[in-house]
């Protein structure tokens, strides 16, 4: 799958989500640093790259490193089968979007879907004299009945 560039929508973010921790991510080594938007591997001599200590190493277990302390595992209380139920939720997620053919729908749609939209989306807009009632409109709309 090709990189975003800056002009993914959400839906897009989530499938590639969902594909690189089911398909690309190396569970057994690999280390997430959110600073670094990156994962990492353990150095055998210094233990984790992005700061923790030598004495603590991933060893199987899930590595995450905590964005504020940096020698901190975020993910230490994950266990062997915590770390299964997510890895399963991810090849799942990615099953359910390749079953649905999402992948192709989200390439064809970047291919041929202009980056900004002509219009805005409508918006709720609140109905004078009426706390419960609320219509949609337009930035179109609003610009008419002024």
């Amino acid at each position: 799958m090709a990189a975003c560039l800056g002009n993914c929508s959400v839906g897009m973010l989530m499938a590639k989500l969902f594909s690189f921790f089911s398909l690309d991510f190396n569970w057994k080594d690999g280390f997430l640093s959110t600073r670094e938007s990156a994962y990492c591997k353990p150095s055998s001599q210094n233990g984790l790259k992005m700061g923790l200590s030598k004495t603590e190493s991933c060893n199987g277990k899930l590595c995450f490193e905590d964005w504020l302390d940096c020698s901190n595992n975020a993910a230490r209380a994950v266990d062997e089968h915590g770390k299964g139920r997510i890895i399963q939720e991810f090849v799942r997620g990615h099953s359910m979007l390749q079953h649905l053919n999402v992948f192709s729908l989200f390439h064809e749609y970047t291919r041929t879907a202009p980056l900004i939209p002509k219009r805005r989306p409508k918006q709720l807009v609140k109905v004078p004299g009426d706390s419960a009632r609320h219509v949609r409109q337009s930035d179109d709309d609003v610009k008419n009945s002024a």
